[in-house]
């Protein structure tokens, strides 16, 4: 098996210029998306038994949270009104052989809080649109 740490995760995202940029040294979590494979029942009289076929795929959302920093909050407000941008999600890194997922996803919601007692963070949903890939690097 391949186990990996978190800290080794990069996670990269389209700016408002559509260019693919990795935010990771600015991040300190983030939540891969979950796949909701959604059914819908077919089942008829005389059934004993329930019966379903599938009919889409829920490719779910990801949040994000991290240190803010000026670039950042410059790269993020932009895409709150911007169409859908390129993602990728490396979990385990970006060696060669270590699984990426990617896709294109919409800036759901940012909050930037600050506290007279800690650093200025950042936090962030994206909801991914269309299919969700699965490839190695």
């Amino acid at each position: 098996m391949a186990f990996g740490a978190g800290k080794d995760a990069a996670f990269k995202l389209g700016n408002a210029a559509g260019t693919l940029i990795d935010i990771s040294a600015y991040l300190t979590e983030v939540t891969a998306p979950t796949l909701t494979a959604e059914t819908q029942e077919t089942s008829t009289l005389g059934d004993a038994y329930k019966e379903y076929t599938r009919t889409q795929v829920d490719p779910g959302k990801i949040s994000f949270q991290g240190v803010y920093d000026p670039f950042i909050g410059t790269m993020l407000l932009p895409l709150a009104t911007a169409s859908e941008r390129a993602f990728e999600y490396h979990p385990q890194g970006t060696a060669t052989g270590k699984v990426k997922y990617s896709g294109s996803a919409l800036l759901t919601s940012l909050e930037i809080p600050a506290k007279v007692d800690s650093a200025v963070t950042f936090s962030g949903e994206l909801i991914v649109t269309g299919v969700l890939v699965s490839a190695a690097n």
